[in-house]
C-alpha cells in the first residue's frame, strides 16, 4: 500500500493543442514535446489525471508522489493520439483531454479532430476526458439559454459516448465570467480551467484553475523555467491585453470596421 503523503501545496497544469509540426501557436512539435516531458521528469514531477491531482490538492489522501503535475490537451486535436500519447506512455505520464462535443470528427484550425471512436480508445488507455464546450463559442458573449447549451449540453454528449461521468471543463480562450463559472458550477462539473498562468494551491478557485501553456520555442531550458513559474506575470498581462483589445474592437463593430481589423491583427 502506497505510503500517506501530505496533500499537494502545489498543483501546476500545463496547456497543449495540437503535437506537429507546423506554425503558430497551437502547434508543438513531437520533437519538442518530448523535450518537455523531459523537463517534467527532470524536476521529479508524477502525473495522473486532472479530477485525481485537484482532488490531493483539496483533501490529500494515499499517494506514493511528493509532487503532482497535470498535463491537459484543449480541443481534441488527432495528433493528441497519434504523436503526443506514445510519448506520452513512453514516460508513463496520463492526461486529460478537454473536446469538443458537436465538432468531434469535424475539422478546427484546419486541423482534424478526433473522433469518438479514438476517444473512446483514449479513454479505456487512462486518458480522462472533459468538456471544451459544444460549439467552442467565447462563453460571456451567449444569453443564458445558449450558455447551458454550451456547458450542460456538451457534458451530456460526451457522457452519453463514453458512459461516464465527465468532471472536469476547459473555458474556449479562458475567457468566464461570474455568470459562466455559476453555470459551469450547476451543470456538475467539480471545476474549470482557464488560460491564467500560475500554480494552484488549495485556495485556488476550482473553476477558474490555472495554467501554463508551452510553445514550441520553449526549450528544455525554457520550459525549465516555465515549470519554476518564470514568465506567469508577463503571459498573464500579454492575455489581459489582448481580451482588452478584443472587447474594444467589438464595441467599434460597425462604427469603424478598418481600425476593427487592425485592432485584431495585434493579437
Amino acid at each position: 500500500m502506497p505510503e500517506k503523503v501530505p496533500r499537494l501545496s502545489a498543483l501546476p497544469i500545463l496547456t497543449y493543442h495540437a503535437i506537429e509540426v507546423g506554425d503558430g501557436p497551437l502547434s508543438v512539435s513531437p520533437k519538442r514535446f518530448a523535450e518537455h516531458l523531459a523537463a517534467i521528469r527532470s524536476l521529479g514531477y508524477a502525473t495522473t489525471a486532472l479530477i485525481r491531482s485537484v482532488n490531493r490538492l483539496y483533501s490529500g489522501g494515499n499517494h506514493s508522489v511528493e509532487r503532482e503535475i497535470a498535463i491537459t490537451f484543449d480541443d481534441g486535436y488527432a495528433s493528441v493520439l497519434t504523436a503526443a500519447m506514445p510519448l506520452l506512455e513512453r514516460c508513463g505520464f496520463k492526461a486529460t483531454l478537454f473536446v469538443i462535443s458537436d465538432l468531434v470528427g469535424c475539422r478546427l484550425e484546419g486541423r482534424e479532430l478526433l473522433g469518438w471512436r479514438d476517444i473512446a480508445a483514449l479513454s479505456a488507455a487512462g486518458v480522462e476526458i472533459g468538456s471544451h464546450t459544444a460549439t467552442h463559442a467565447v462563453l460571456p458573449r451567449l444569453d443564458l439559454a445558449e450558455l447551458y447549451r454550451e456547458v450542460g449540453d456538451s457534458k451530456r454528449r460526451i457522457e452519453d459516448h463514453l458512459g461516464q461521468a465527465v468532471r472536469y471543463f476547459a473555458y474556449p480562450r479562458g475567457l468566464a465570467t461570474a455568470r459562466v463559472r455559476r453555470v459551469v458550477a450547476e451543470c456538475g462539473y467539480a471545476g474549470a480551467c482557464s488560460t491564467v498562468a500560475g500554480t494552484n494551491a488549495s485556495r485556488s478557485d476550482l473553476y477558474f484553475l490555472k495554467r501554463r501553456e508551452l510553445y514550441d520555442h520553449d526549450d528544455f531550458q525554457a520550459a525549465i523555467a516555465k515549470l519554476q513559474g518564470k514568465g506567469d506575470r508577463r503571459h498573464n498581462w500579454v492575455s489581459a491585453a489582448w481580451v482588452r483589445r478584443l472587447r474594444l474592437s467589438e464595441k467599434l463593430a460597425g462604427s469603424c470596421p478598418q481600425f476593427v481589423r487592425a485592432v485584431r491583427k495585434l493579437k
